[in-house]
């Protein structure tokens, strides 16, 4: 057995039809027709432990796949033969007993790009998201231009130019036809500057049509400025969040920023719900993205009734020096009492062994003694200090990933 390379793979997000969303096609496995999850933050295609033969996981080679959790699990690589739309192909897939899709395609499969384009045809990278709106909004002096220079509008070489948003003549027929913004139609208090009825009343947000396009007026709630958003139909929405998404100078934005970068122009209804589908479907951004950490479990502590029976130490720094050449305090906290301690000059572990053993001298050997993992309490010397009173557990650290556990402190 040979055991492959290290590879990330996405977990699969719930299935969606719609653009920007994930792709399932109809497959043939083993004479049955199955649905195949299309994943573009899939470098390792996966298919589930039902579908394959038993003798073909004999002579099988392995690799490693890192999750998006971080997890690293091995699996048993087999080839397997598919048929879609009649053609058979040949996929060596990782074979996994867990899997929630009978099969899932990523993009190690040679035929991956034009399955993924069949299924959802070539998204494109507009270039501008603020000349998009000029176009669209009707203003053809930015239409031809880039923001901000001169020159023609040249697109990235790997992002085709799509004519789709150019094309600005039908755009009010594509919102008026637009079921979705049928609401907003029937809400409109203004058209060009003029009220509907001469009793409306201006409230915000509403809608208004200026050059027979319809647009959502709102207020921002911390300067008061009014902003003018272009409602967007359904068949365009994919193409803007491209525009914000794809910032050539600053990568690819997550959620919040690009959610922003449209809401400053653009609106729609369940505009959030779609950038966060978006955003979480984009292959570039599940690819790089660094896997999320599990947060530590919270643990209740348990309650303390003897006096310096545990007490909690963490370390406050700096201050302006004292009259005594205090620039510290070691924060030593009984947990039954609250009762605080002590100054220092230093934080060395030396200086606070020393402190800690005046506390002793007065108050007596506590059971129990819970710190962070600073360099001043994990040192040598204050271990050998601590090992001398072998009365209790001295040295309960808090995990760093949740140092909440010393908040009484």
């Amino acid at each position: 057995m040979e055991v492959g390379q290290v590879i990330r793979v996405a977990g699969p997000p719930t299935p969606s039809p719609g653009p920007g969303g994930t792709y399932s096609v109809p497959v043939r496995i083993q004479g049955g027709i199955h649905r195949a999850m299309v994943d573009s933050g899939c470098t390792q295609s996966i298919i589930h432990q039902n579908l394959v033969r038993p003798g073909t996981l004999v002579e099988a080679s392995w690799v490693d796949i890192r999750c998006v959790h971080g997890d690293i699990h091995r699996y048993v690589v087999v080839p397997v033969e598919i048929r879609y739309k009649g053609k058979k192909h040949t996929v060596k897939a990782a074979v996994s007993s867990r899997l929630t899709h009978p099969l899932v395609l990523g993009t190690d499969w040679t035929g991956f790009n034009r399955l993924v384009g069949q299924c959802a045809g070539v998204r494109s990278r507009p270039v501008g998201l603020w000349d998009m709106c000029a176009v669209l909004s009707g203003d053809t002096r930015l239409s031809d231009t880039a923001e901000g220079e001169g020159g023609p509008v040249v697109p990235p070489p790997e992002a085709p130019q799509v004519p789709m948003w150019r094309s600005t003549e039908d755009f009010p027929l594509e919102q008026s036809r637009d079921s979705t913004l049928r609401f907003a139609f029937d809400q409109v208090i203004q058209i060009d500057g003029q009220l509907v009825r001469p009793d409306a009343v201006q409230t915000y947000p509403h809608f208004a049509l200026v050059r027979d396009r319809l647009y959502r007026v709102s207020r921002d709630t911390q300067t008061a400025e009014e902003i003018t958003q272009l409602l967007v139909p359904d068949s365009r929405r994919e193409t803007v969040f491209q525009a914000a998404h794809y910032n050539p100078m600053a990568g690819h934005m997550g959620y919040e920023k690009t959610l922003n970068r449209i809401m400053a122009r653009f609106y729609w209804p369940g505009i959030r719900a779609d950038v966060s589908r978006w955003c979480a479907s984009c292959s570039e951004c599940q690819l790089v993205n660094q896997p999320a950490i599990p947060r530590a479990p919270l643990r209740p502590l348990p309650l303390v009734e003897v006096p310096f029976e545990r007490i909690g130490m963490d370390l406050i720094r700096p201050f302006h020096r004292s009259a005594r050449g205090y620039r510290f305090v070691l924060v030593l906290v009984d947990y039954a009492t609250r009762y605080p301690e002590v100054p220092l000059r230093t934080i060395s572990a030396k200086g606070v062994a020393q402190a800690l053993f005046q506390v002793i001298s007065r108050v007596g050997i506590p059971k129990e003694i819970l710190t962070d993992q600073g360099t001043s309490f994990m040192s040598r010397t204050l271990g050998n200090f601590m090992g001398c009173w072998a009365s209790g557990q001295f040295g309960l650290v808090c995990t760093t990933l949740r140092p909440t556990a010393l908040s009484s402190v």
